[in-house]
């Protein structure tokens, strides 16, 4: 017999599941084996340890305490992540901005009929952006105030494609003039 198939025949003789052909051949092998008969006596002294030991009862909460824990462990964010990922989304969002902005600037320098354009448009933005901040006010606070959470992706999506549509329609006017000059330039009234 090998040791090793002898240590498991030990657990199962601790545990009283041992057939009895397997305990006689665990007894000759512990009577040749030195090692395996040393760590038959701590097996046997350590069982006796915990065998006189009373047994503990677990208090009453520990269920509730694991069980909370392993919710908290569970939870794909938590709020440090979903602060992160409101400030990642804004980011986002204001780089968006200063890119058009910069491209609005570009070419409503280069034009003069589109400064007025220009100016146009950064009023829109501004309405726009505030009210950005504001519902991205609201939708954090409705976040952090419940177990909502799971719907920001949901809404940083829907906010995003809202600024998609909105750019889209207030870029028209002088994506076309500056892609034909002909159309932006008004006639001169007579004299």
């Amino acid at each position: 017999m090998q040791c090793l198939h002898a240590s498991e025949l030990m657990s199962l003789r601790l545990d009283g599941r041992i057939r009895q052909d397997e305990e006689a051949s665990l007894q000759r092998h512990l009577a040749d084996c030195a090692a395996c008969r040393g760590q038959w006596e701590r097996l046997q002294r350590l069982e006796s340890i915990f065998a006189d030991a009373p047994m503990m009862m677990p208090p009453p909460t520990l269920h509730a305490q694991v069980m909370l824990a392993v919710r908290r462990r569970n939870l794909p964010f938590g709020l440090s992540r979903r602060g992160a990922l409101l400030v990642l989304c804004f980011a986002s969002i204001l780089l968006i901005w200063a890119t058009s902005m910069a491209l609005v600037t570009t070419a409503a320098l280069s034009n003069p009929a589109l400064v007025q354009a220009f100016v146009h448009i950064l009023v829109q933005i501004a309405i726009v952006s505030r009210s950005i901040a504001n519902a991205l006010a609201l939708v954090l606070k409705a976040l952090l105030g419940g177990a909502n959470w799971i719907l920001l992706p949901g809404c940083l999506a829907l906010i995003c494609g809202m600024l998609i549509v909105w750019y889209s329609l207030v870029s028209a006017p002088w994506r076309l003039a500056w892609e034909r000059p002909e159309l932006s330039r008004r006639a001169d009234p007579p004299r």
